[in-house]
């Protein structure tokens, strides 16, 4: 179940990205995409049966500890990349006083 749930979420995301017209929701829409894919990966991961890799014991399964560093990584260059968006958005929305990515558009043409 925790494989579609991450996929059905990464691909309201998509819809989100575009669909909408204002530039915050698309911001908004980028960082639930990467929630949906960064669930998907955790939920691909999960063995039941396994126990953390910081506990010593030579007869358990242990596991495996690069899909978490991978999903950890994944986590913070995603914070960084919606941080970046949101400063330089804000910056924009300043500059042209408007939040539609069309009228934004037509705006940096003329």
């Amino acid at each position: 179940m925790g494989l579609w749930s991450g996929v059905a979420i990464t691909f309201i995301g998509v819809a989100g990205l575009v669909l909408n017209r204002n530039v915050v929701m698309k911001i908004v829409s980028l960082d639930v995409m990467n929630v949906g894919v960064i669930f998907f990966f955790v939920s691909m991961s999960y063995r039941p049966s396994c126990i953390p890799p910081v506990i010593f014991d030579q007869t358990a399964s242990f596991a495996d500890p690069v899909p978490q560093a991978v999903i950890i990584t994944a986590i913070v260059i995603g914070f960084s990349v919606i941080s970046l968006s949101v400063a330089l958005t804000a910056m924009l929305i300043e500059e042209t006083r408007r939040v539609n990515s069309e009228d934004m558009e037509r705006l940096m043409r003329s």
